[in-house]
């Protein structure tokens, strides 16, 4: 660098006839340029860092507000999936329910099929029971009445061979 400031030195030394009656003096001019030069370029790089440092902020900003919406997401996601396996567990035992209410409903119907035939069989057993008494009765009744019959038919017809045997006997007697 000191190679080239010499160089530039010695063009800066060397102004036009025109240029020297104008200026002051050219060396202070150009020291002043570049010193004008360089506080640009630290002003610059001031402000390049300022921005940087802004942005950055930003950036972790953003970062840490996006994180926290991730965050937010994360929980709700696990709420969700809370809610999800108690909603199947509901869902299950509800299907549990209904699997026992049909096996109940089914056992119901089979056993009021069963007590149905049960108290059919009991009628016609009871009907045929029934029916075997009254035959028995019809036929002891008959019976009954039979006796009575004969025995109302039969007493006249023995007083009358009593009393012809008795007559017969006495006539014989007499005789």
């Amino acid at each position: 660098m000191a190679g080239r400031s010499s160089v530039v030195s010695d063009r800066l030394q060397t102004p036009s006839e025109k240029s020297r009656h104008s200026s002051p003096n050219p060396l202070v001019t150009v020291t002043n340029v570049l010193m004008e030069l360089r506080k640009w370029k630290l002003a610059f790089m001031e402000q390049h860092k300022l921005e940087v440092r802004k942005e950055r902020e930003k950036h972790a900003a953003c970062i840490a507000g996006l994180t926290a919406k991730m965050d937010n997401l994360k929980e709700l996601l696990h709420t969700y999936e809370t809610s999800n396996q108690r909603k199947d567990e509901v869902i299950v035992n509800l299907s549990q329910t209904v699997d026992r209410q049909r096996e109940r409903l089914e056992l119901m119907r089979t056993f009021t099929h069963w007590r149905l035939q049960h108290s059919e069989a009991r009628k016609e057993a009871h009907s045929y029971r029934l029916q075997l008494k009254r035959k028995v009765w019809a036929g002891w009744h008959a019976l009954v009445q039979g006796r009575r019959r004969w025995r109302r038919h039969a007493a006249p017809r023995q007083r009358r061979s009593m009393c012809t045997c008795q007559l017969t006997t006495r006539t014989r007697w007499q005789s």
